[in-house]
């Protein structure tokens, strides 16, 4: 028995050397991956613009990172980054509500940026894969175009629940400085011509449309509305022509004509003699005293 189980060691003594250097790789791979990362990653502006710079994490496939700190450098003469931290930076949306952003700019060409927790939350949350928080750079306006500005970070931190350290790598950005407009040539090109000729082989046939043989019947009847037409005014009185003045033609006319005949005498020459004669007609002198008042009263009558 004693040779069988030395033979036995020996047998497994060698296998697990012979599986050493593969044991030791998948712990290497593993430990590789457990690593999160830090990066910072810029934009491109014009001067006088603003960029937005983004700090992600990633690699933290254990969920174990709760907050972060980082110091990012930057060249003053091509950026600036204007305090306060708190209206200048934010954090993702996804965080918005358990996270808030802290910090200060140091000296100019450094901003060191914190992301913690807002309050004390049980159980602590983690801060998961993906972007962490915003920052708004502003590119000088003397900015030489084209240009590059570095995002260098310096002394990151990632910490779990509890506070701890973690381990941590990091990857810097830029940001890319450019012209304001870009320089291009438009072409004018024109539109294709359709040469294609279509042949059509087909038997057309043109139905014209029926006519009905209905004759519709239609009745009418007009009624003419009556219409009654109303004097505005009614008169009954029967006009009545009365003379202005009525005069009766009766008239009393009493005249006396006397006629005196003088009788002229020749003496002895023998002349002739007259008499003298009276008249006393009273029915003439009427007559003539009634024809003008008959007159007047007969002129009367036609008015």
């Amino acid at each position: 028995m004693k040779p069988n189980d030395s033979s036995a060691l020996r047998w497994l003594s060698g296998s697990i050397a012979a599986l050493g250097p593969a044991l030791l790789l998948v712990a290497t791979v593993s430990t590789a991956r457990a690593t999160p990362e830090l990066s910072v990653v810029g934009g491109t502006g014009v001067p006088g613009s603003t960029v937005s710079v983004t700090v992600a994490l990633s690699n933290d496939d254990s969920m174990s990172a709760s907050s972060a700190d980082v110091n990012i450098a930057y060249p003053p003469d091509l950026v600036t980054f204007f305090p306060t931290v708190s209206q200048n930076c934010a954090v993702d949306a996804r965080l918005v509500g358990t996270y808030g952003v802290a910090g200060r700019v140091q000296t100019p060409g450094v901003l060191i940026l914190s992301i913690l927790v807002l309050g004390t939350p049980d159980p602590i949350p983690h801060l998961g894969n993906g972007p962490l928080a915003i920052c708004g750079f502003f590119v000088n306006t003397d900015a030489p175009i084209p240009s590059t500005a570095p995002l260098t970070i310096q002394d990151p931190g990632l910490f779990d629940a509890d506070g701890n350290p973690l381990d941590v790598d990091t990857m810097n950005g830029q940001i890319v400085i450019t012209n304001a407009t870009p320089t291009f040539t438009p072409t004018n090109t024109p539109p294709p011509t359709n040469t294609a000729t279509v042949t059509a082989t087909g038997t057309v046939t043109n139905t014209a449309p029926s006519t009905p043989t209905e004759t519709p019947t239609s009745t009418a009847t007009n009624t003419a509305p009556t219409a009654t037409n109303t004097p505005r005014v009614t008169s009954t009185a029967t006009p009545t022509n009365t003379p202005e003045e009525s005069v009766s033609p009766t008239a009393t006319a009493t005249a006396t004509v006397t006629r005196t005949s003088t009788k002229q005498s020749s003496g002895s020459s023998g002349g002739c003699d007259i008499a003298p004669i009276e008249e006393g007609s009273s029915a003439g002198t009427l007559a003539l005293l009634l024809a003008p008042a008959l007159l007047v009263w007969a002129r009367r009558r036609r008015f």
